[in-house]
């Protein structure tokens, strides 16, 4: 014939077709010819397999990302509704005087009223919308971002559960440390991490965040003085759905993990019972 249409197939299965026209001298496909095609049809279904399993995989990555997302944000809610609910009584507190005060000409409760009032909005408005960052499906988006900036943005929203629990909060950052990073990404990874010290200091402890630049290298440390992760277990942290804890869903740290592979990073844990655990972040700068 003078053109050829040969099947793309994997397991039985159809997945394309491969149509090429005549040849440019008119001559017709010979059975060599077809040998060829043939064989080249082969690779190429298997490498269109392989780029439709690369895509599925990617999606499901994202989904687990979102999940791990969606069981840290229920972790984070109950102390954060705590947090808000603060300003929120403030706020009330100062709406039932300010008639009186208005009616009295009392001009101090009204400078109090304007000065606490929009910072205590400002403030439960900072809380949403740092949720909100979290709960957003993320745009897989690198860009300049210091390291520091998103360790605080994590220590933020445990800080109040810290206050709570008698933890002392230390932070020790070298000074302007920058990474090509997807920020939300990056939040959630480090946020894993210091929820887990939390949990592991119910009586009180320390957590220590520290950020580290050495010639190629940018290092994060988030330690805690909290219960330690014994020796049987420390290999299995990173795990898909491994949990000690009962309410757990063991994705945290495997989704961390990955996190920071991506990031041109490696995660190193040391832990000793009764003693207090630390996660080691390198990230290689190229």
């Amino acid at each position: 014939g003078h053109s050829v249409n040969l099947p793309l197939i994997v397991k039985d299965k159809t997945i394309g077709s491969l149509v090429i026209g005549e040849k440019l001298s008119g001559d017709s496909y010979t059975d060599e010819d077809i040998d060829l095609l043939s064989t080249i049809c082969d690779h190429m279904a298997i490498a269109v397999e392989n780029s439709m399993l690369y895509e599925e995989m990617l999606d499901a990555q994202k989904q687990l990302y979102q999940a791990d997302k969606l069981a840290t944000l229920g972790t984070l809610a109950a102390s954060l509704a705590h947090e808000i609910r603060n300003p929120i009584a403030s706020i009330k507190g100062f709406t039932q005087v300010l008639p009186q005060a208005v009616r009295d000409k009392d001009e101090e409760a009204i400078a109090d009223f304007s000065s606490v009032v929009p910072k205590q909005l400002d403030r439960i408005n900072e809380l949403v919308e740092k949720m909100l960052k979290l709960s957003r499906p993320a745009k897989p988006a690198k860009e300049n971002v210091n390291l520091n900036s998103i360790l605080d943005e994590a220590v933020r929203l445990i800080e109040k559960q810290c206050a709570k629990q008698g933890i002392k909060v230390i932070r020790e950052y070298d000074a302007d440390i920058s990474i090509q990073a997807d920020p939300s990404q990056l939040m959630q990874a480090f946020l894993n991490i210091a929820l887990n010290a939390v949990q592991s200091m119910p009586n009180g402890g320390e957590l220590k965040v520290k950020s580290q630049k050495e010639k190629c290298k940018n290092i994060v440390e988030i330690s805690d003085t909290g219960i330690g992760i014994p020796d049987d277990k420390i290999n299995h942290i990173f795990n898909p759905f491994y949990t000690t804890k009962e309410s757990g869903s063991g994705l945290g740290l495997s989704v961390t993990k990955k996190i920071i592979e991506e990031h041109k990073g490696n995660v190193e844990v040391e832990s000793e019972a009764g003693r207090g655990t630390t996660f080691k972040i390198v990230f290689q700068i190229s």
